[in-house]
């Protein structure tokens, strides 16, 4: 939803559970911004901003074969990390959601993350 008009340096990747390949496309980066869904049916449909610190190793919701947390935990030990990451989750119910459901979460992130790097950007 980025990807048609992206912000002046910027790059949408599209990374299925990438696990600690993740470091190799982050680790030349200044700034990363990591969506990934998160299973909590409660709140499907709905995203939200996710400290780093909150991220949770092993957590039960994630499909990927190194979690994030852990991922990021090893792109720091090896120097790889980048000065700024955010993480924002976009809740499911199930790991086969409405794809409706997923992609209008999707598009209203989009717009959200296109107005927060447009400010970030005339602030510079």
């Amino acid at each position: 939803h980025l990807a048609p008009q992206p912000p002046a340096h910027f790059e949408a990747l599209a990374l299925d559970r990438p696990g600690a390949l993740l470091i190799n496309r982050i680790r030349d980066c200044s700034r990363v911004i990591i969506v990934d869904a998160v299973l909590e049916p409660a709140r499907c449909g709905e995203f939200d901003r996710i400290p780093v610190e909150r991220l949770q190793r092993n957590a039960t919701w994630s499909g990927h074969a190194l979690d994030l947390a852990t991922t990021l935990s090893l792109a720091e030990s090896l120097h790889c990390k980048p000065d700024s990451i955010e993480v924002y989750g976009i809740y499911i119910s199930n790991l086969y959601d409405d794809h409706k459901v997923v992609s209008e979460s999707c598009r209203r992130l989009a717009r959200h993350l296109r107005r927060a790097l447009a400010r970030s950007e005339t602030a510079q």
